[in-house]
């Protein structure tokens, strides 16, 4: 077979099972695929496959391909009508689509037929099914309707829904004996003689068999189509509003009736003019590809700006890279990009061979989102959870809707925070509108990474993120550190501990004091910083608990501090202390930058995984007691094992959390591994 790259669309499949003649017709076409031939399925996860299919089928995924790679689709009905308006430009040239659909003259009639790029409109044959298999539901239904009548009218749903037609159908059977039983489709029209039944397609054949006739629509039925009545053992005739029905004898008299056996298969016909199509031709990949990154930007503060310049400033050595953004970038930075543009600027999304947003969880990432949904695109999601965004951008009661749609039950929405502490309970990252119109997400934490990939429909990649500041082990030596204390007023002759980033309750700053609390009872010597900015109000009650504790001479909230300082603290600093209990893969940046500049430490178990620490990190279990931290710092106190800088295992870290490979990486998800050699 010439196509290297099938993908078969079987999500009407999983959802309507085999209740329609459009999902059976897709479902032989698969089946019979997948028996000689290697198929990828596109599904949709948490739904069952067809069975047989999941074990002939080469591999399943549960969203198109990110990568720059030909692929043909098959796939039918909304889906097929959803991917025809929706396929993104920059995707376009790469995929050939072909779609299931229903044709009034296809073959020797009325059928289904594969047509699409390429390919001339090809039956796909009139094939019944020959398993009867009927449910217990279906058996309790047929049960019913026997008991009412044993002379019966089925009719279509398509049918069904036509006001006319069920008024004059109702008018022929009322003072006789039979009833009118509307397949799988409620009828428009309310009478005694009208009963309404849901059935598998088990039950539809039990049922076609036992009737008199079928009442089918001029077009596409809903529920059972000509050949298959036929192939049923039943009498089926085409009926539409205008038509007389005159008496009921009238109808069965016109009414079309076949001995076949259990219908056409897939003609060869088809097969053969799927394996001559041409290769799908992919557009080169170019040389430096347009690239728009959407993201807040370095100088405004917080850890996906700073990153968002570092990435900015690799990919600028690998494609053509515009910037749009509502940050004021400094002009070194800005002269190195191609360009920089306002959100609010007209957005040519079919300008750029990719468009790459940058997301993390503060109403700031509003305007980035609603481009996102707009034009899609890959992103890069910094956050294990984004609820305060959520909060913001969809308001308390559709927060609750989203709720009770991932979690099967309504939860109350009026305080964030209480929602953030339950994530654990849920699990569940509530990520879905954005996974959701995203056509890739890259994650900085494989347990993210994992969680994304089970719950959720979407092409999930983690990528180590960057290490935002570059040290150089020299830069790291005795002398510089000292330096670095001296001139950020740290007593060199004591230990000093450091929280880095934002002081939150969150995460963990009264775990902290507590820890320290236990140290000072233990007469372990230290100094305690948290660097990092702070609400007024949260400094005010920490102080209340510094004063309680008396660790006035212990510990210092240093607050927000400049770029430079912050890096001095970075080196100035012996022991990085860092207690966060988000689940879902949360990635500490302040940790990253204390491991950047080799700093020991401790850390929550679940934050350090996040980042894949180094061992000079030490783990404490999520949930754990700041007796367990305590214990912890003393140990690695005692051991004197901080003076030892960078830990062991930096030089390997650092290598692979650099920013050039995050840039390789990125494009190679998009435009394939040919990337890394240019």
């Amino acid at each position: 077979m010439k196509i290297a790259n099938l993908i078969i669309d079987v999500r009407l499949v999983q959802r309507v099972g085999r209740s329609t003649p459009l999902a059976r017709a897709l479902l032989g076409l698969t089946q019979q695929l997948v028996q000689t031939r290697s198929v990828t399925l596109l599904a949709t996860r948490g739904s069952p496959l067809p069975a047989g299919l999941s074990q002939r089928a080469g591999r399943v995924v549960y969203a198109l391909p990110v990568k720059r790679r030909s692929f043909t689709l098959i796939s039918a009905g909304c889906y097929a009508t959803d991917l025809a308006t929706n396929l993104r430009p920059q995707m376009r040239p790469f995929v050939r689509l072909l779609s299931v659909v229903w044709r009034d003259d296809v073959g020797s009639g009325a059928g289904y037929a594969v047509c699409g790029a390429g390919l001339a409109e090809i039956p796909l044959g009139r094939q019944a099914s020959s398993v009867v298999v009927v449910s217990e539901l279906d058996q309790l239904q047929l049960e019913l309707v026997e008991n009412v009548s044993k002379s019966l009218v089925l009719v279509d749903g398509a049918v069904a829904s036509n006001k006319d037609v069920m008024r004059d159908l109702v008018a022929a059977v009322r003072g006789t004996d039979a009833r009118i039983v509307t397949l799988n489709g409620g009828s428009v029209v309310e009478a005694p003689e009208v009963l309404n039944v849901l059935l598998d397609e088990g039950g539809v054949r039990e049922l076609v068999s036992r009737s008199g006739l079928v009442l089918l629509p001029r077009g596409e039925p809903t529920v059972v189509a000509a050949w298959e009545v036929e192939a049923w053992g039943g009498a089926w005739l085409e009926i539409a509003a205008g038509d007389v029905v005159k008496s009921l004898a009238e109808l069965c008299e016109r009414a079309v009736k076949a001995d076949r056996d259990d219908g056409e298969a897939v003609p060869e016909a088809f097969l053969t003019a799927l394996e001559e199509l041409s290769d799908q031709e992919a557009p080169p990949v170019p040389t430096r590809p347009k690239i728009a990154l959407v993201t807040p930007m370095f100088p405004d503060l917080g850890g996906p700006p700073h990153s968002s310049l570092d990435l900015a400033m690799a990919l600028t050595e690998l494609c053509e890279l515009d910037i749009w953004t509502n940050s004021d970038m400094l002009p070194l930075h800005r002269k190195r990009v191609h360009g920089v543009y306002r959100l609010s600027d007209s957005f040519p999304a079919d300008r750029y061979d990719e468009i790459v947003y940058v997301l993390g969880n503060h109403p700031l990432y509003l305007p980035i989102y609603m481009l996102l949904r707009r034009h899609g695109g890959v992103v890069i999601q910094h956050d294990a959870h984004m609820l305060d965004f959520l909060y913001v951008l969809l308001g308390r009661e559709e927060l609750e809707q989203l709720l009770k749609r991932e979690l099967g039950k309504l939860y109350p929405a009026h305080e964030v925070g209480v929602l953030i502490g339950r994530l654990s309970e849920f699990g569940r990252p509530l990520l879905s509108p954005i996974v959701e119109v995203a056509d890739g997400v890259i994650v900085h934490s494989p347990i993210a990474c994992s969680v994304i990939d089970e719950i959720y429909d979407s092409h999930v990649e983690y990528f180590p993120v960057g290490m935002p500041y570059s040290f150089k082990k020299e830069e790291l030596s005795a002398d510089k550190r000292l330096s670095a204390k001296y001139s950020s007023g740290i007593d060199p002759q004591i230990p000093c501990i450091i929280s880095f980033g934002e002081v939150h309750l969150q995460k963990g700053a009264k775990q902290c004091l507590f820890a320290l609390s236990e140290l000072k009872s233990w007469g372990v010597a230290f100094q305690f910083l948290f660097v990092g900015p702070i609400r007024p109000e949260l400094r005010a009650e920490l102080d209340s608990y510094i004063e309680r504790f008396d660790l006035n001479e212990f510990v210092k909230i240093v607050g927000s501090v400049s770029e430079e300082q912050y890096a001095r603290y970075l080196v100035a600093g012996d022991i990085v202390l860092q207690i966060r209990q988000i689940p879902f893969g949360q990635v500490s940046g302040a940790l990253l930058d204390a491991v950047s500049a080799g700093m020991h430490g401790v850390a929550s178990e679940n934050l350090a995984r996040s980042i894949e620490a180094p061992q000079f990190i030490r783990r404490v279990a999520d949930g754990s007691s700041p007796t367990i931290y305590a214990e912890q710092l003393a140990e690695l106190i005692a051991s004197g094992a901080y003076e030892d800088r960078p830990g062991l295992g930096w030089g390997e870290f650092a290598v692979k959390h650099d920013f050039g490979a995050y840039a390789r990486n990125l494009l190679a998800m998009i435009f394939g591994p040919a990337r890394e050699g240019r």
